[in-house]
Order: structure tokens, then sequence, then C-alpha cells
């Protein structure tokens, strides 16, 4: 998982959405009934009305009431502007990092979240039926003949819901009912990897224009609901038909078009990886390839056992629950702290070397607070919670007894470190308690940090981490000076076993993923409650992501020099410019605006680098090798190599201190992330290589399907160095006040309609809204990005020919494929558990509500589809900001 620290993806990944679940009312079904009725008497027809409510009970397609608000309800899910810390926790990677939220230096954007259903209110009686007979959008108003349907105005709208079917006797067997269940999820698996292998065709090459597009034409209609009225719930109409052909796996919490594209690209770096190497082989590609073959070696992990991981306690002097002769007298947390940190694991205190906010040309040492081993502190704090607290218990005591630990005194110590664990919960600030950066932004030398917090000595874990003297002149970033001036007393008054215990367990935490495979399957207990996950996933698909996390940048070479093309890049490179050109013109005719802002955000975007596809480094032989020279890697040691890879890590952090910041070394991102990222530090957008894939971007696609996929992708990370948080940052990175204050009162007033808008939002099978406060971010971001990738598609269009700009079997107008493809890399679903927990934490969106909100709050879409004023996605009352 990307450390936010560094780069904070405002991707456009979707690691899945909520699906809707429920019934649609076929209103030209119920016409004909009634045509029907007309002719029965007057018990037929109560009769008739009976059976057919049962009938509609039983089926599973979406009902659709109509009232006058528009008051959205969700169903389920997760992730492109996606949160990806609850997907990738659900792939298996390390820890859940969650809680913690660092200095708001970069933004992530993922892919869709929860998605769900929306009713529609109450509309006049005299509410006239929009028919669309194709995608092409263009609706004629015909005299609605459901006029003798029940007046919504005065009837409450039915929403139909799913009961539990009634288990009948069919005469089968358990054994015969469990094979038949087998049978069907290994036809969904099969299903599910052809379709993984066609998409992971396009790195491949070959294919002509003509086969290009009709093989996106084929996938984008298989999505859509051509029944559903865009005007209506553009959602449902472009990605309707999603979840009957992608249902979520087994080893997933959700799954969307993010998740696909990346399973798609593992396919093919998972066959790089098993490639023999050359002598023309970089020695960093070489070390990525054993890297994975360790990974995959299963019998030697299994014969290893728990051994690895003891060595390395004994390392660090012991684990109260695992060792019945450990002393608490010369125990040091401190010391034990920093030891865990030269393994890049940062337990009660998170610190890092990077560029100062406030004077971005530099690098300075920079403190925080860390994560819980949950998702946020509710899950500690709220009774609401309990069940998953119980879930966290089991497992960490079930991996202590694997590990070695008795169970009965195992279960004791366990009790203790949940309890101080709540305890440090309690003093952990909440996303909504870090808003103001001016407030969390503390600059000091060690020394004064010394005298306000003197039982902690900074200096000696410092050194340690550094691995070198630290003067106590050194300067010093701190966002979190509460949160340290309350743990120290927590400390004092906890024993010290308990301290040990906890900290010892972060490190379980992160690492038993290295042991044999009984350590996954307890895992998996536990994110089966937390996301719904029924099963791990593959080995492959897991050693897979460990290399893409850990070895990145040498993965990213094999990548690149095998399969990106280069002209993929320059067009890339071109679509940019030309939307960084609209949000010129855009700052130059806003009227809200003073003239003095106006200048130094046109500095800002013209100071604005986008890197695009991957950095320079990557393919120079001499640089990337220096990178990894020092990492040593076996074939048959996984767990070290692991543990050599975290050390490398942090050794090149923590080496930066006292160097000249070169932005373009601050490209930490593999190229193969499908992903997108504004770092607002930097004042720079970066597009990795592996989120140019269709949908996205095609050297192939007409225009308007690249403008609508990556060019919004592009805007949405242009627009976050104008959101609420980036607009504190000038075109130099630097953290400062550079509005006139009757500028920052417009912003936030129409930031404030946004807030409220999504607010409005909420996911209906969870019964949780969506935070418009946390989540106006992204929400800026997604407005902006389509009004500006919409304004450099027509740009475009005035110097070239719009005739190729069609999509085959689609009889659809440019303009709407364009938005078209925008809302389908929203399509996607994610289970129940996985959505509670997205939407308790998360910056973006459900990609359900990302779809709605930003098209109905856009004048440009309602034109395109022909949507008459006050529907559901032309209301009468927009937001708009960027």
């Amino acid at each position: 998982m990307t450390d936010d620290r560094h780069e904070s993806p405002v991707l456009f990944h979707l690691n899945s959405e909520i699906y809707k679940n429920g019934l649609k009312f076929d209103r030209d079904r119920t016409f004909r009934n009634r045509l029907i009725v007309k002719t029965i008497i007057l018990m037929a027809v109560l009769l008739l009305i009976a059976t057919v409510t049962c009938v509609l009970m039983a089926r599973s397609s979406n009902v659709k009431t109509m009232k006058n608000e528009s008051y959205f309800h969700l169903d389920r899910k997760e992730s492109i502007y996606h949160d990806s810390e609850i997907m990738e926790s659900a792939k298996d990677n390390e820890e859940l990092q969650t809680s913690y939220v660092p200095p708001p230096i970069d933004f992530r954007i993922s892919s869709p979240d929860a998605a769900g259903h929306f009713s529609v209110g109450k509309t006049d009686k005299a509410r006239r039926r929009r028919t669309t007979n194709s995608i092409n959008g263009f609706h004629s108003e015909v005299s609605d003949s459901s006029s003798q349907l029940p007046d919504p105005t005065t009837v409450s709208p039915i929403v139909f819901r799913l009961s539990p079917a009634k288990k009948k006797d069919d005469g089968k067997t358990d054994e015969e009912k469990i094979e038949k269940n087998v049978t069907f999820k290994a036809e969904e698996r099969e299903n599910r990897m052809e379709k993984v292998k066609e998409m992971s065709k396009f790195w491949l090459g070959g294919k002509d224009l003509q086969s290009v597009r009709s093989s996106q034409a084929k996938r984008m209609l298989s999505y859509m609901d051509l029944t559903a009225d865009p005007c209506d719930d553009f959602y449902q109409y472009a990605c309707g038909n999603w979840h009957k052909n992608n249902p979520i796996p087994q080893d997933k919490a959700g799954y969307d078009i993010f998740e696909l594209l990346r399973e798609s690209l593992d396919v093919v770096l998972r066959d790089l990886l098993m490639e023999p190497s050359d002598n023309n082989t970089y020695e960093a590609a070489v070390k990525a390839r054993i890297y994975y073959e360790s990974c995959m070696n299963e019998e030697i992990l299994e014969k290893r056992g728990n051994d690895p991981f003891l060595e390395l306690v004994r390392k660090l002097k012991g684990w109260p629950m695992l060792d019945k002769d450990w002393n608490a007298t010369d125990f040091d947390w401190v010391e034990l702290m920093s030891q865990l940190k030269l393994y890049n694991i940062d337990v009660l205190v998170s610190q890092w070397v990077g560029p100062d906010i406030k004077n971005s040309s530099h690098y300075i040492i920079q403190f925080d607070q860390t994560s819980l081993g949950l998702p946020s502190k509710d899950y500690f704090l709220k009774q609401a919670h309990a069940n998953y607290l119980e879930a966290y218990k089991k497992y960490l005591i079930k991996i202590t007894v694997l590990l070695g630990a008795e169970e009965e005194k195992a279960a004791v110590d366990v009790e203790e470190l949940l309890e101080f664990e709540k305890e440090l919960a309690k003093i952990t600030l909440g996303q909504e308690e870090r808003r103001n950066m001016t407030q969390l932004y503390v600059k000091l030398t060690l020394s004064e940090l010394h005298e306000i917090v003197p039982q902690v000595d900074w200096v000696k874990y410092l050194s340690i981490v550094m691995s070198r003297n630290v003067e106590r002149n050194e300067s010093i970033v701190t966002y979190a000076m509460k949160y340290f001036e309350a743990l120290v007393p927590l400390l004092e008054k906890t024993d010290k076993r308990v301290i040990c215990n906890y900290l010892m367990w972060r490190l379980a935490r992160h690492l038993v993923n290295g042991l044999d495979k009984k350590f996954q399957d307890a895992k998996q207990e536990l994110f089966y409650s937390l996301f719904g996950r029924e099963k791990a996933p593959l080995r492959w698909s897991y050693c897979v992501s460990q290399v893409n996390s850990n070895l990145g940048m040498a993965l990213g070479n094999i990548f690149v020099q095998r399969y990106f093309d280069e002209s993929s890049k320059k067009d890339a490179i071109n679509i940019t410019q030309h939307i960084m050109y609209s949000f010129r013109e855009m700052l130059n005719s806003t009227d809200w605006l003073d003239e003095e802002t106006r200048g130094l955000a046109l500095e800002k975007i013209n100071a604005m680098v986008p890197r695009i596809g991957y950095p320079d480094f990557v393919l120079n032989k001499e640089e990337l090798d220096s990178r990894y020279r020092n990492v040593s890697i076996s074939k048959t040691t996984y767990f070290e190599n692991t543990l050599n890879i975290l050390q490398y890590m942090t050794r090149y952090e923590q080496a930066k201190l006292g160097k000249v910041v070169n932005s373009s070394s601050l490209w930490n991102t593999p190229p193969t992330t499908v992903n997108a990222y504004y770092s607002r530090n930097i004042n720079q957008i970066m597009v990795p290589a592996g989120i140019l894939q269709p949908p996205f971007y095609h050297k192939y696609f007409p225009k308007c399907l690249n403008y609508g996929g990556i060019g919004v992708a592009i805007g949405h990370e242009i627009t976050h160095g104008f959101d609420d948080k980036g607009r504190l940052f000038d075109q130099k990175g630097n953290y400062r006040t550079w509005w006139k204050e009757e500028t920052a009162i417009n912003f936030q007033r129409r930031a404030q309609c946004l807030i409220d808008q999504y607010s409005g939002y909420r996911v209906r099978d969870v019964d949780m809204h969506i935070d418009g406060v946390n989540t106006q971010a992204e929400n800026i971001a997604d407005n902006g990005g389509i009004r500006q990738a919409f304004r450099a598609y027509e740009g475009w269009l005035m110097q070239n020919n719009s005739a190729d700009e069609v999509m085959p079997g689609i009889n659809a107008t440019n303009f709407q494929l364009f938005f078209l493809n925008f809302a389908q890399i929203w399509c996607g679903g994610m289970r129940p558990e996985a959505s509670r927990n997205k939407l308790k934490i998360a910056l973006h969106s459900p990609g359900r509500f990302r779809v709605i909100g930003t098209l109905s709050n856009s004048e440009e879409f309602a034109r395109v589809f022909n949507c008459p004023s006050n529907t559901t996605m032309n209301p009468g009352n927009k937001c708009s900001l960027w």
C-alpha cells in the first residue's frame, strides 16, 4: 500500500463499488395489467393485485419510485478515486493503516465505494414519462399512459424488499447441493478469469483500430441497463448490468472496474516475473524475480514454520506473551519503538523525513500520531462496533498461540493489550479533528520538543533510526502535539509488560504474512468479519502485490521495457496540456475570484508539473541498480528478504535529511499502479503507466472516450491543487495564505454547497450517510475534473475532425460517449461489511454518487442527454466551484 505520508493517491481507482439490489418497477407491464383489470370483477381485481405483489417481491430487479426530493439511498460498497486502504487491506497487504491520517500533503483518489440504490420522491400528477429507445439519450415527451397508476403525491411509494426464500425439499442430498454450489463458484471463477485474460491482452498489443473499438463497445454495452432512464439515474443506465456479469469473487471485499484492471495487469506482471533473466536484465529486475520466487515457494515456508519470526523476536529481546522469562527491568519502550522503525514499522509514533510543507525545497524530520490495529478509533470505543473488536481479539489470540503462546495466558494478556489500545484510541485524533493544518503544524527543535515532552528521549530515538548522532538543535515538525502530550501519561501508568506486548504485536501484525499458510488462514477469519471477504487471495496474486509494493520500481522496469507504449505517454501528455489550458481559461473567466488571487492561481497552474508513465530512473540501469544494490535477496528466505527491503526503505528515507529536494525523485509510486495522484507539497500530478489502459485510455479509442476516461482523471488531479486543502499551498508547494479573505469566503460558500449535497446521500442497505465534510476534497476534484475535461475535449473538436468519434454498435453521440465512459469507470459492487468500513473513514464518496453527484451538477450533461429541468440528473439547484 502506498504510504500516504509520501504520496496520497488522488486516484481514479476503484477497488470496487457498492451495488444496488432491489426491484425495478416495470411501468409498461403495470399498464397492461391495469387494462386487463378493467374487464374483471372487483374480487378478481383484488386477487390479481395480491398475486402481482407477491411475484414482484420475489424478483431481483430494482424498484424505482418517484419522489420530489433528490434523495438517494445506497445499497452497498467501495473504490477509483478510491480510499485504497480498505481495499488494499482486504487484499492482504500488511496492516490496516486506515486510522493514521498523515499531514495533508497529498491526496489519493480511489475507485468506487459503496454503490447504492436511490428512490426519487413525489412528482407532479401531470409529470410526463420520458422514453429512451437507445443510448442516444434524446427524449421524446409523450403523454404518460401510466396515469391510471396510483397518484404518487397521495400514495406512499412502495419499496419491495426480498425476503429469504423458503427452502424446498427438492429431493437432493446435502452433498449434491454442496457439489452444485462448488460447481457454480468454479464457473464464476472461470468466467472471471476469462475476462481478466481478455483485458490483459491490451498490454500484449497486436489489435487494429476496428477490433479494439468493437471489443470495447461490446464491453460497454454489457454493463448498461438500457431500460433505465439516464435522466433519472445515470449510474443505473451506465452500470445497471455490471453485477449480473461480474459477481463479487470470494477473495474480494468488492469488485469493480479498478479491481478488474488490477487483476488483468497482475496476470501480465506474473508472467513477466516468471520469465528467466538474461545478461541484459537489470540487477534490480533480477532481484524482483527472485523475490517473487521466494514468495511462491510455499514448501520452504512450511518447512521453516515460525522460526524466522521467532529469531527476530529474540533479536529484539523477547516478547512477554511468548517468553515466560521476559524481564521488565531492562525494557525501554523508546528503544524498542526505534528498533521497529528500522523495519519501517511505526508504532505509537509515526516518523519520516520529507519536504517541509512551509519550505518545500528542504527535507525535515516529521512526527505524527500513527494508526491503530483497526480502521478507526470508533472500532475500539463504540458499542456498535463490538463485533469487530471481538473478531480482532480472536485474531490476536490466534496469532500469538500459533507463534507459541499458551492460549489461557494469551487470553489474559490480550485483554490487557486491548484495554491499552482503547486508551490509545481515546487520545488519537479523528479526521474531523485534523482538518485545520494551521493548528496541526508545529515547527521546533528537538530541544524544544524535549521541554514539552521530557519523558521521551527523542534524540535517542532518532539516533537509532537514522544510524547516526542527532543534535538537540535539529529542527523537526510535528502534527500531533496534543497526542504526544497525552501519550506520555498513558505510557507512565501502563505496565511495561503491556507496552512491550503491544509493540511486539504490531510487529507481528505486519510480518506474519511472511510465514506459512496458517497465518494467512487466521487473517482471513478477521477479514471476513471486517470486509465480508470469503477467501484469501490466490498465492500468486498476493506475491505479485508484494513485489509491486516492496520492489515496485524494479518490477516497473521489466514492465515498461516490455509493454509500455511511448506513444501513449506522448498522447497522455498532450491531453494533460489541453486540460491545463482549459483550467487556465476557467480561472480567467471565474467571476468570484479577485484579480490578485486569480493571478497567483494562474502562477500555480503554470508551475504544476505533470509526470506521466514512469520516472526516468526506472530505465537508467546505473541509477536503478544502485537503489537496490544493498538489498540482499535469496530464493529460499522470503521472510528475511522482506526484512531486508523494509530496512532499505527506512535507510533510503532517513538519508534524505540535509539534502535539497529533487521533486523528480519524489515519484515513489510504482509505474504498474492503476491510479493517479496529486502531490500538493511539490505541485505535481503523477499518472503511472498502469492506468493508461482501457477504459481510461487506448490510442485507438475515439478521443471522447480518452477525455472522458484518463482526461477526467487528470482533470481531477489538477483540481486537487485547488480543493479545500490544495488551495492552501502555493505554486512551489509551500503552505501559506495567498487568498484574499473575501475570495476565501466565496470558495467556502461554494464548497458548502457540495458538502450539503453529498451529505444528503445515504447508503440504504447499511443505513449510513456520506460524510460531506470528509469527502469534500474529492467531490470538488470530481466536479472540477469532469468540467475541465469536457471543455478540453470541446477545444480538441474545434481543431480536429469529429467523424471518427464513434463506437460501433452504440447509437450515441460523441458527447454522450464522453459521459458514459466517465460513469462506467465507477461500475462495481461491494460487500456490506466493506461498505460500512469504507463509509466510516472514506475520503471519497461511493462510486454511484461520484457519478450522480457530479453529473447532476453538470449543465453540459443535462444538455447532451436532453434532461428536462428538475429531474434527478438535472436539478434546479446545482453546485459549482471550479
